[in-house]
């Protein structure tokens, strides 16, 4: 080795040594840091409670900005190592903020839920008919699950309330009701304009009067009920003394005096004596039926069913919306049926029969009393 080889080497130990003494890095010369060039991502997939995928959610991480696709999938690169705020945000849910240690790879962050901010529901309220609906509390919007009382009233004595309708369900026909606000919901108060209200308290109210001894069949006030009786086999009728409107509601109240088989009930679509139809209740077997009467033939519609409502006492109700026909026993709805063909103005009535067709000539005799009929708005 020659002299000047052996400058060189010791030149280059004098070297090592002295960057060893003064703490020197490679980083300190080339003026760069390698650990802050380091760099990492996140990823992730956004989801509501019910684990359905949330799309254009956003996501921030200090200047850097992404949403979620389709799928509740985001994906953000090109971060520098280190501890991060991550700002999760969608209108309609709770913001969501999570600290991160971001690492020099590819950080997974799994599935992150959203929840809903506080939820509320509007409440829309109409009137069919002449009447008032009061609501407590009264709002426009309501929280998710709270109660809401609706109460009705009238503003004038010739309407009735009929019944609520509600998210075009029928409901309930209470004068006050609570509903759960877990959707949006509109309401509707359906009234009645009263046609007549007769206790019978009145004998010229306008019924009819009757009476034939031969066939054992009498119509006629007694004592502030209206009675009918029926003998023989013979229908007896009574209609009210109004007129008909196209959709109605009639009740009364009724009581068995006597008769082997008192059947008793309304008769409706009344044409004439030899057409129409009845809803048929026989007291003494607890049995109801729908018969049609054309051109003097009976056919039954629907056929004697057995109901324990039936009591020698009660209230029987009838509506007619257009051409559906809904009866009632006691408040408890029984049946409805279709009768698109029959004469939308022939009206409505009672009507008593012995069922025996006075083989015991014991004559069937109905207390009727509270008679209502009221005419209902279209819906």
């Amino acid at each position: 080795m020659n002299k000047r080889n052996r400058f060189i080497i010791f030149i280059f130990f004098i070297f090592i040594i002295t960057f060893a003494l003064t703490g020197c890095n490679l980083d300190s010369l080339t003026g760069t840091n390698l650990e802050t060039t380091k760099k990492g991502s996140i990823n992730g997939v956004i989801v509501n409670k019910t684990d359905e995928a949330l799309t254009g959610v956003e996501i921030s991480i200090n200047d850097k900005t992404t949403t979620t696709n389709s799928k509740g999938l985001f994906n953000i690169e090109d971060l520098e190592v280190g501890t991060y705020t991550l700002v999760i945000s969608l209108e309609g849910y709770q913001t969501k903020i999570i600290d991160i240690e971001i690492e020099n790879s590819s950080n997974n962050l799994g599935t992150i839920t959203l929840v809903k901010e506080n939820e509320k529901y509007s409440l829309t309220v109409d009137i069919l008919g002449n009447g008032k609906i009061t609501k407590t509390p009264d709002n426009d919007l309501y929280e998710k699950d709270s109660q809401v009382e609706l109460r009705v009233s009238n503003i004038d004595n010739d309407w009735e309330f009929y019944k609520w309708i509600i998210n075009n369900r029928e409901e309930s026909n209470n004068q006050k009701i609570s509903l759960k606000m877990d959707e949006n919901k509109t309401i509707k108060a359906i009234f009645g304009e009263i046609l007549i209200k007769d206790d019978f308290s009145n004998n010229n109210s306008g019924w009819k009067i009757y009476s034939n001894n031969e066939y054992g069949t009498y119509q006629n006030y007694n004592d502030g009920k209206y009675e009918m009786r029926s003998l023989m086999g013979y229908v007896v009728h009574a209609s009210p003394p109004v007129n008909t409107p196209t959709s109605y509601n009639i009740k009364v109240n009724y009581e068995v005096i006597k008769g082997d088989i008192p059947i008793f009930g309304f008769t409706f679509n009344i044409e004439n004596y030899e057409n129409y139809y009845m809803f048929k209740i026989n007291y003494e077997e607890k049995i109801w039926a729908i018969q049609k009467k054309e051109n003097g033939q009976r056919d039954y519609i629907i056929n004697w069913t057995p109901l324990d409502l039936i009591t020698n006492n009660n209230t029987i109700k009838m509506t007619k919306i257009n051409n559906n026909y809904k009866f009632y026993v006691n408040k408890e709805f029984i049946t409805d049926i279709e009768l698109s063909e029959l004469n939308t103005g022939a009206h409505p009535g009672l009507f008593v029969f012995e069922g025996d067709q006075g083989v015991n000539e014991i004559p069937t005799a109905i207390y009727f009393d509270d008679f209502e009929m009221i005419d209902l708005p279209i819906e």
